[in-house]
Parts: C-alpha cells; structure tokens; sequence
C-alpha cells in the first residue's frame, strides 16, 4: 500500500548512504569525513539513486511523488524517525516540484547543489544540455546539511567496531562473543562461555570432561569416566579455520531488492538493522566461514564453506572458525590493524588453518591518477611480511597460511559492462561505473572502466603482486607455520559454472557489480577444498571415524 512504499523509499535513502560507506574507500558512514571524492561524492550518489527510486515508485504504484514521500517516517524504527523527519522536511517539498518538472533525477540533484558537477550523470534519460541547464540554475536548500547521521543512536557503538575490529558485546574480553552482529557470533565462533574468559571457540581441551571449554558442544563422560572430548578428539586432526582478508573474503552484499524499486515489497527492510551492524558482509554464507546451511531470502544459492567442509571432515572443529575480514582491506590495513583483531594463543588453542585473501584492493582505488594509489611490489612483500611476523607470534605450532592472490578483475566489464543494473531506470553498469568514477568513488576505477588500457594495466599490478607469494614463499620459513599459493580460482569457477548452462554474470553482485556472490562463494570453497585434499592431505588428516558417535550423542553441537 501507500504506507509501505513511503517507508521504502526512506529507508533507500539509508542505505544507498551506507552502502557508499560499506564499498567505497574513504567514505565513512557515521561524517568522519569523506576522502578524495569529488562533485558531490556519496552524497550526490545518495541523492540520485534515491530520487530514481522516488519517480519509478511513484510511476509504478500510479501514485504522485507526494504520496510517496508523506508521512513516511512514522514506519521507521522509533530512534529512525527524528532525522527521517529532518530529511525528508528538508528535501521532500523540492524533489516532489523538480520531477513535477520533468527533470531527472540527475537533474534534481545537479538543482539541490547535492551533485557538483553536470559531467556527473547516472540515468541514461540525463541529456548533457538538461544537465547543464540545471547545474546553472541551481541553488543550495536552506536548513542543515544533508550529511545528517540517520543513525546516531549506534553510532558511538559502532564506531568502535569498525575502528578496531573486534566484538561489541564481549563481556569477558576473549574476543569471542554470544551476540550475533557487530564483529560478533556472525564473524567468530559463538562463545558458550562468556563470563569465563578461558572458554572460547578453538581453545584446548582440559582434559576434565567438566565444561565445554572449547565450545565445540563435546562435553561430559562415558559410563567409564573418560571424557568424551578425549574419548574422540584427542587422536584427530584439529585446525581453526580463519580467513585474512578484504570485503570479499567477509562476502560484502547489498541485496538487490534494497535498489530494486520493482522488488520492493513490505518485508524488504525488515532486517536492516542487522545488515548495518555487519556492514552489509554476510560472513556467516562466506566461502570460508559460512555456517548457515540455507541462504536467506536475500542471498539465494547455495551455502558452502571451508569452515563447513572442516567440521563435517572432524565435528570436533564445531564453532572453531574466525573471519578477520574488513571492507575495503588491502596489505597495509591487514598489517597494521586487521590482524591484531585475530584471537589466538599460541600455547592454549589449536593449530590455525588460515587464508590471507586480498583480491583487489592494492590495485583498485576510485582516483583518476590510480598509478599513484597501486600498493607497488615492494611495498606489497614488505606489507605480507610484517603481517606474516605478528602471525608467526600469534599462531599456535602446526598451523598453515594459504595466500589466495589478487583476481584479474578484468572478467568485471567484459561480463557486467551492458547488463542492466537493478536500480533501473534504463542504467547499465558502464553506466554506473562511469558515474562513480566521475564523483571518484569508485571501489575500483581501474577494472571498473570502459577503458581498456587502464583495465590492463590494473591486471598486470595485480599480476606482479602475486609473484611477491611465491618469492617469501622461496625465501622465508617461519617457526609456527608453512604456506602454500593458490590464484584466485575465478576462472576455475566460471568454468564450472558455465559448463552447467551458467552465465558468468550469475557469479557477480548484482547491486555493486564487483563482488562474488553467493553462487560464486559456494563454488570457492568447494574448489579449494579440492586442492586442499589433493595437495595436502597430511594437512587435513583422515577424517574423524567419530563423526556419527559425535552428531548421536551431541545433535547440533549447540548450534551457532
């Protein structure tokens, strides 16, 4: 009805902020200022995607751009409202006069001083004379600035969340948490112990058999005594499984529906919330630490992980995974502060299996003069060093590093560029790509282009950091760990996917045009699990022959 499509469009309006924020260098969600955007940045990208979907809403549910917009704030969460109120005061009355113009949404933005620029244009509909027309006639909004913070309520909470990576809620302070978002159980292993700081997900087993002290749901005694946990754990391989990495490797997605006027329906937001305290990451359906064995109605397709394919290979790995994966990292964020997020002891916990993936960011940057911005080889060796120390500090004896290397994002365009984008309108993704390296807000200009030469060059960088893996690998040893180097396995996957009548724009976000999606995470895993069992067995150990003693006596283990 009327009320549930105000509501949308509202809540469009917050997330086309955070979804900026989440997939965009630079820009923070919570105004602690924007970097090396132009022409408006992520508040013009705001801005004109939201007026898009205002004008199809409106075309769609045959109802004027006012009824969209009234009274819409009285559906938002209760601490919501008050800045709804603002933004919609502020800027309802001029959006519902400039479409009754005719104008597009480019050109409603380009009038409210919110774009910069007439070169700027999203909607194909935008003619560069409408553009210019209304850049000249523009004039600022009276009243606050439109980087009002929707969520001010969290924002002191989360704020240190992001800054450090590490669960919000965590009363005993062991890095392991019972609630699910904020760098909690959705990341790590839940913790089934969280007034006792040496019980926690990966940790060693006592030996008494008393409590669940690796919170792998094995507790108690047989009829003689012997602890289960002994009984049949003690003689198998065990490993925690944790993944070092970039938004992929936290599986970042905005779903479709969000942007989708044509999708919207009155359940679409229902979980908003819970998207923002993830940072629109889903790393509970990630290729290596997912444990949701369905996909929810966002995120169709398949849900498999490394971290799954460890506990059905050895139950007693149950909860022992960790996703240290941060939006936007690249080697030196991993170095400085993304690892030291990582919870492990050397003495106390079990051996790590663990995955350094960082597909893209030491290339991909949103300035023009991206050159500059390329993390360069040595820089990049250096960078996997420093964080290769800390985690020969940190690991416990046994354990193993995978180095995934950076992907050849030239599959983006070649697969994405004339496909048309959910927000509709008549926007491809060229389109899209042109319009945020115009306000320099693209996540990656250098494959996010419709210029070869700059796709090329991005891929050959990319090419020449992945030699730096197999140089530290000829060169170092390290006291806790060994390594191994596997590409990127896109092409690996594509061909898999193709080969069952696939397209390999179906391994693709669709809202961001860059990530893999859900499709792409299950098929991940399951090649790399290949490699792991062909190359290194001794790795991975027989299976647990207990599995089914384990699953009989313990079900779910406790769940997540």
């Amino acid at each position: 009805d009327a009320r549930s499509i105000k509501m949308r469009v509202v809540v469009a309006l917050l997330v086309c902020i955070s979804a900026v924020a989440a997939f965009t260098p630079g820009f923070n969600v919570f105004g602690r200022g924007t970097t090396g955007s132009v022409n408006g940045g992520g508040t013009c990208a705001a801005c004109t995607v939201v007026t898009g979907i205002v004008d199809q809403l409106a075309e769609i549910h045959n109802k004027t751009v006012a009824e969209v917009l009234s009274d819409v704030c009285t559906w938002l969460p209760k601490e919501m409202q008050e800045p709804c109120e603002s933004l919609v005061a502020q800027y309802g009355p001029y959006i519902i006069d400039y479409l009754a113009e005719h104008l597009s949404p480019d050109e409603v933005c380009l009038k409210m001083t919110l774009c910069k620029s007439p070169t700027c244009r999203l909607f194909p509909a935008t003619t560069e004379e409408g553009a210019r027309r209304a850049f000249e006639s523009s004039k600022p909004i009276a009243g606050g600035a439109f980087g009002i913070t929707p969520w001010d309520w969290i924002k002191k909470e989360i704020i240190r969340v992001f800054d450090t990576h590490e669960p919000l809620v965590d009363l005993d302070n062991d890095l392991f948490s019972t609630y699910p978002t904020l760098r909690g159980a959705s990341w790590r292993g839940k913790d089934c112990h969280d007034f006792e700081k040496d019980a926690y997900p990966g940790r060693k087993d006592d030996g008494s058999g008393d409590i669940d002290g690796n919170c792998n749901g094995i507790v108690g005694r047989d009829e003689h005594g012997t602890p289960y946990e002994e009984l049949w754990c003690s003689n198998t391989t065990t490993y925690g499984t944790v993944i070092l990495g970039d938004s992929a490797a936290a599986h970042f997605h905005i779903p479709p529906e969000y942007l989708n006027p044509r999708d919207m329906n009155q359940s679409t937001y229902e979980q908003l919330l819970f998207a923002l305290e993830n940072e629109f990451d889903w790393p509970q359906q990630s290729s290596t630490t997912g444990y949701v064995e369905v996909a929810n109605r966002w995120d169709q397709g398949p849900v498999m992980s490394l971290y799954m394919k460890m506990r059905e290979h050895n139950r007693c790995n149950h909860r022992d995974f960790q996703n240290i994966a941060v939006n936007g990292g690249r080697s030196s964020s991993m170095n400085h502060t993304i690892i030291r997020s990582l919870a492990r002891n050397p003495e106390k916990d079990k051996p790590l299996l663990a995955f350094y993936a960082l597909i893209g960011n030491d290339v991909c940057d949103g300035h023009p003069d991206y050159w500059k911005h390329m993390t360069t080889p040595e820089e990049f060796k250096a960078n996997v060093m420093d964080a290769l120390l800390y985690f020969d500090e940190v690991a416990p004896p046994g354990s193993h590093v995978v180095f995934t290397g950076l992907a050849d994002g030239r599959v983006l365009y070649d697969n994405m560029h004339n496909l048309s984008h959910p927000v509709g309108g008549g926007v491809t993704y060229v389109d899209l790509y042109n319009y945020l390296n115009c306000l320099e807000l693209s996540p990656c200009l250098v494959w996010m282009n419709d210029n070869a030469t700059i796709r090329d060059a991005g891929s050959a960088r990319a090419a020449e950091l992945n030699q730096q893996y197999a140089a530290i690998i000829k060169e170092h040893t390290f006291k806790n760990f060994d390594m191994q180097y596997y590409d990127f396995p896109f092409a690996e996957i594509s061909k898999i996917w193709t080969d069952k009548g696939g397209k390999v724009s179906d391994l693709i976000e669709p809202v961001d045009g860059f990530h893999p999606n859900q499709n792409a995470m299950a098929l991940t895993a399951q090649v790399f699990w290949d490699k792991l069992n062909k190359d290194h067995p001794d790795w991975l150990g027989p299976p647990n022959p207990h599995n089914a003693d384990i699953a009989a006596k313990f079900g779910d283990q406790g769940g997540y």
